[in-house]
């Protein structure tokens, strides 16, 4: 089974920590893991995934998102706004949302 890369790990407990308070589970309510900027985002996956394939789409995708927000974050007012989108996008693979982008 793939694991998270030490830097997709940081670029995930990252916007974890910039969304802190303001992150719902889009999951059934108890089935969720607990996913924070401490706990071990692979077992989380685990968790969340069960199924060996899918938790190795899941590394895969989150790893492509986390180089693409590392190549944009260089120059953040430019890309403003499709940084937050994969940070979006990161957060959905996690089971997670932004309350504040919430309708």
């Amino acid at each position: 089974m793939n694991k998270l890369s030490v830097f997709c790990k940081y670029i995930i407990r990252k916007i974890l920590s910039k969304y802190r308070g303001q992150l719902k589970s889009v999951l059934v309510p108890g089935a969720e893991p607990e996913i924070s900027t401490v706990c071990d985002l692979d077992a989380a996956l685990v968790e969340l995934y069960l199924e060996e394939q899918a938790v190795n789409e899941a590394v895969r995708e989150l790893e492509r998102l986390t180089a693409v927000y590392r190549q944009l974050e260089g120059e953040p007012l430019l890309h403003q706004r499709d940084l937050e989108l994969i940070e979006g996008k990161i957060l959905w693979v996690l089971g997670l949302k932004c309350l504040t982008q919430v309708v």
